[in-house]
């Protein structure tokens, strides 16, 4: 079957104009995602992830842990926050010694962390004998180094 040049002519160009609409809709909708604070243990861990798509910054809160004894008592949550204090805040409330698990801290969060830290450090009134197993994780993480003078703790850049 033959075609006309026009029609040929208009076949190319609404293929042209679908193309650059799906196109242009990838682009705008595309999201650009990081882990910008991950804290975990045996079983489980919680996952804050920047999620960008050009305009809107979000970040999702990701939490699991797995049930060794198949009682059920798996987690899997997953919430939506518009600013990482908020989503940071559902760990602290949840896990009151979230410093002592293995935690992993982006570039861009490490000061918020940081500042966090001492103040759980010094409100809990911790001390280098109760932090023994985890000081030296916390200070990795953070490209600090911990002091502790007067009962209370400082950081340093490592």
């Amino acid at each position: 079957m033959m075609m006309c040049k026009r029609c040929l002519y208009q076949a190319i160009a609404a293929y042209a104009i679908i193309w650059r609409t799906c196109f242009l809709f990838l682009k705008k909708n595309t999201m650009k995602e990081s882990c910008v604070f991950s804290v975990g243990g045996e079983g489980g861990g919680i996952d804050i992830v920047k999620v960008e798509n050009g305009k809107d910054i979000w970040y999702r809160y990701c939490h699991s842990e797995m049930d060794p004894t198949d009682n059920g008592l798996d987690v899997n949550k997953t919430e939506i926050y518009r600013d990482f204090n908020t989503a940071f805040q559902m760990i602290t409330n949840r896990y009151r010694h979230w410093y002592q698990l293995w935690i992993r801290v982006s570039a861009e969060s490490k000061n918020y962390i940081q500042e966090r830290l001492i103040e759980a450090l010094n409100t809990r009134e911790e001390t280098p004998e109760t932090l023994r197993y985890s000081l030296s994780r916390i200070e990795n993480a953070l490209s600090v180094k911990l002091h502790y003078k007067n009962g209370k703790f400082s950081t340093t850049e490592a």
